[in-house]
């Protein structure tokens, strides 16, 4: 009997989030681990080319707070810190009867987001203030202030456009993202832009082109999409029809 295995497709404002600690700042997807920026007394416009800084005020990790691997935790009283380049937190997780948890979680920073850096960050509706340790882009060589990059994930399945913003910090100028478009190709050579378009999920349907390519409009940004199916890093995928969702999507081969 044939059979195949469906993959979800798109994403919100993308992507690929794991709640930890009811925060889903930290996810390995390379650049889109990164603080939200604090900006200066000068204003908070983010379309201005004024600077923006960070708070590097940060509190200091108690004495007593357990920090090995897999230990468990507070995530409201958590102090994250870099423990060399990666990043110590307090995350989410569940046993094998689907029972919550918090467990501390160590991850290193590598790839395009190779800096583990410390900012501290204020939750303005629950009134308090905390660290905030992620792994982050630099952008060495760089003007400070705006810029924008286009990110490939998943080795070539996808493919997102970012605004950013490069700050000095005492770690060196680092990448801390304001906002991601999906794209609609893949990002050019020089790896700064892609195609932006816009879609009606009422009326674009998802298709497969010549290519294998899978295209779709994303339902809740109504943004064109491409994703390269062949690409998907845990399993070569296929773009084909999926009868019982009557839509289009990436796929595993068929298996006997």
């Amino acid at each position: 009997m044939k059979k195949f295995l469906v993959f979800s497709l798109m994403v919100l404002s993308m992507i690929f989030l794991v709640s930890c600690g009811g925060d889903s700042k930290k996810e390995d997807k390379d650049s889109s681990k990164n603080g939200s920026e604090q900006t200066d007394d000068s204003g908070s416009d983010s379309s201005s080319d004024k600077d923006f800084t960070v708070d590097e005020n940060i509190f200091e990790v108690p004495a007593d707070q357990d920090n090995t691997a897999g230990a468990p935790c507070d995530p409201e009283t958590f102090v994250e810190f870099c423990e060399g380049n990666a990043y110590v937190d307090c995350c989410e997780a569940y046993t094998d009867e689907g029972e919550l948890q918090y467990l501390v979680r160590k991850n290193e920073c590598n790839g395009e987001t190779p800096v583990c850096f410390v900012s501290r960050e204020k939750n303005e509706a629950e009134k308090r203030e905390y660290n905030w340790a992620a792994c982050y882009s630099s952008c060495e060589g760089e003007n400070t202030g705006k810029g924008q990059a286009c990110i490939t994930y998943d080795n070539g399945y996808s493919f997102v456009l970012e605004d950013y913003r490069c700050i000095e910090t005492s770690k060196g100028k680092l990448k801390f993202s304001e906002d991601e478009t999906l794209c609609n190709s893949a990002c050019s050579e020089d790896g700064k832009t892609c195609e932006i378009k816009q879609c009606d999920p009422a009326e674009d349907k998802s298709y497969c082109d010549e290519n294998g390519i899978l295209h779709e409009c994303n339902d809740w940004l109504s943004l064109a999409t491409v994703s390269f199916c062949e690409n998907f890093p845990e399993e070569p995928l296929v773009c084909a029809y999926i009868e019982n969702e009557d839509r289009f999507g990436c796929m595993s081969e068929p298996v006997d």
